[in-house]
């Protein structure tokens, strides 16, 4: 569980979703059955409740490896972005992020410590900055903007 700061932004661990394979390269090849549409599903969202916000390319990855593709096409990603249950899909940019249910960047108020596990491509600007909110209030100085940048 994460701990609020001084500045009101709840600062987390970054924890990576489930990784465990849930099916095959061809169960994903041309129309998917019914079963093979419900494990896509539940891959999904079993991604999407712990790792949101996630960047979708990061998602599209992740639920690949998890239908045994070491590199995912770039049909994938509308096929899984379609198959979202449950998520919000923001577009920051060139990039899209997958928001969890009745959570939005406007009212979002945390950031997750990643430790490497990310790159900053992987992260929201709402997460960026509320990081960067955090660093400025903790710091018992400030932060000169160079400071802030670092």
């Amino acid at each position: 569980m994460g701990a609020m700061n001084d500045c009101g932004i709840l600062v987390e661990d970054y924890v990576c979703g489930p990784t465990s394979i849930v099916g095959a390269q061809d169960d994903l090849d041309g129309r998917l059955t019914k079963d093979a549409r419900a494990r896509l599903e539940a891959a999904i969202a079993e991604v999407v409740a712990v790792e949101a916000p996630i960047e979708l390319d990061a998602l599209t990855r992740k639920i690949g490896k998890r239908f045994g593709y070491q590199r995912v096409a770039r049909r994938w990603k509308k096929k899984i972005a379609y198959r979202i249950p449950g998520g919000v899909l923001v577009d920051e940019g060139p990039r899209s992020f997958v928001w969890p249910e009745g959570s939005s960047p406007a009212t979002w108020r945390g950031y997750r410590a990643s430790e490497g596990a990310r790159t900053i491509a992987e992260i929201p600007t709402t997460e960026l900055a509320n990081a960067i909110v955090a660093a400025v209030g903790n710091a018992p100085e400030g932060l000169d903007h160079e400071g802030a940048y670092r």
